[in-house]
């Protein structure tokens, strides 16, 4: 069976897969109604040209200033549960103008507020258009386990000027049950 945050995530990028749009914009907007961007409001500015024809997800251009706390492009996936063991994994087909590494993280919003997974690997884009896969094993200590919570995948943008394309993009959630893991497994991830 496939986990509902998956099955919501390719939703959102075929949405964005057949949509065209030229925009600018200079605060946090919404594209496609699929794909946020989070831009910090108190620290630093910037100015994103975003564009997109059919079969991409998005060309992105920021011009920023100052030392905003944050750029984020973001995926809500909706309600899911997510136990130690399972394995999240995103593939991007992407290039950016010059070589830099995107910060994954998936945030759930619980009752004590937003709990953040951070991706151990960063997916490294480079001015050729290539294809990479980040996984991530989720440990029992890691506080995204247990109850169904709404969730997020955020891409952590890089806080100077930026040209990045999102050609293709897509999330995956394996269960701990089909037994892969990101990572060798270790004396400690058993007691996790």
């Amino acid at each position: 069976m496939i986990h509902p945050c998956q099955n919501l995530a390719e939703e959102r990028i075929a949405a964005l897969r057949s949509a065209a749009f030229s925009e600018e914009h200079s605060e946090s907007c919404c594209l496609a109604d699929a794909l946020f961007l989070d831009l910090d409001p108190d620290e630093g500015k910037a100015r994103l040209s975003c564009r997109s024809e059919p079969g991409m997800i998005a060309a992105l251009d920021a011009r920023v200033e100052g030392a905003p706390r944050w750029l984020v492009a973001r995926i809500d996936l909706g309600p899911g549960t997510f136990r130690a063991g399972d394995v999240l994994a995103l593939t991007l087909q992407a290039s950016a103008e010059r070589d830099c590494a995107l910060e994954i993280t998936l945030r759930t919003l619980q009752a004590e507020g937003p709990a953040d997974l951070r991706f151990v690997e960063r997916p490294a884009l480079t001015s050729q258009q290539n294809v990479v896969t980040v996984m991530h094993t989720i440990t029992g200590t890691d506080a995204i386990c247990g109850d169904a919570q709404f969730a997020s995948l955020l891409l952590n943008l890089p806080k100077q000027d930026f040209r990045i394309t999102l050609h293709d993009m897509h999330f995956f959630v394996l269960p701990a049950e089909r037994g892969l893991r990101s990572e060798p497994r270790s004396l400690s991830s058993f007691a996790a």
